[in-house]
């Protein structure tokens, strides 16, 4: 079934009322509940150029989705591409088991799922050798999460797990400065992170210190991803 805001609407609605929801989003079949983040139509262009990036770079062997939630990007992606490894992690057990739960339903075996032990984004990937993180990280700072304005033009938010999509900061920055910290660590080639298009040239500015960074649009034209690529000169 093809996402669209409306089903999502409606999927969330499903959610709060009985506190699951399992059907087919994009051809992956998921178990989603009061902790999951339902999927966004946004995420499914985020993995759409997530693929084109893997298509384009055979070296890329290892994928990581950090706070991988339902597992929806790990999953599409690794059944697209089942001979490269995949991690994927969340700080939650119970948000894992959904996740470990949709992989067997899709019959992806090539995706290994990690506890997140720390506050920190990527913390968990510091002795892996990960080439390409595919990231869909809160971003709604507890300001904005806090105006009426806000809410009441985005009145679906406070139906939805506040730990996936509100930071822990001031300013909605703080996963992006926390990636940006293991980026040097870990050595990815690529890096590429779903959006606020509120403070996205801002983040470029903070993702430019690692890697060249590009900001994407999405299919309506409108700036929502960051690009990181690793310079070759940093070994």
């Amino acid at each position: 079934m093809r996402l669209t805001n409306d089903l999502r609407e409606k999927i969330i609605g499903e959610i709060d009322k009985n506190y699951e929801y399992e059907g087919e989003i994009e051809g992956i079949k998921l178990h989603l509940n009061e902790h999951t983040y339902v999927p966004h139509p946004t995420t499914v262009e985020l993995i759409q150029i997530a693929s084109g990036i893997i298509k384009r770079n055979s070296d890329i062997k290892t994928v990581a989705d950090p706070g991988t939630g339902s597992g929806f990007i790990a999953i599409s992606l690794a059944k697209k591409f089942p001979d490269i490894k995949f991690l994927a992690s969340d700080y939650s057990t119970k948000i894992l088991k959904i996740a470990q739960l949709n992989a067997v339903e899709n019959n992806c075996l090539n995706i290994k799922f990690v506890r997140n032990h720390h506050s920190s984004w990527l913390h968990e990937f510091s002795a892996s050798k990960v080439d390409f993180f595919v990231i869909n990280p809160p971003y709604i700072s507890r300001i904005l999460y806090k105006k009426d304005s806000f809410i009441k033009e985005n009145p679906l938010i406070l139906k939805e797990p506040k730990q996936a999509i509100v930071t822990s900061d001031n300013y909605g920055l703080k996963p992006i400065e926390d990636i940006i910290k293991h980026i040097p660590i870990i050595k990815p080639k690529f890096v590429l992170i779903q959006c606020n298009n509120d403070n996205l040239y801002l983040i470029k500015k903070i993702t430019g210190k690692v890697g060249n960074s590009t900001i994407l649009t999405n299919s309506q034209g409108v700036p929502r991803f960051i690009l990181i690529e690793r310079r070759s000169n940093e070994i």
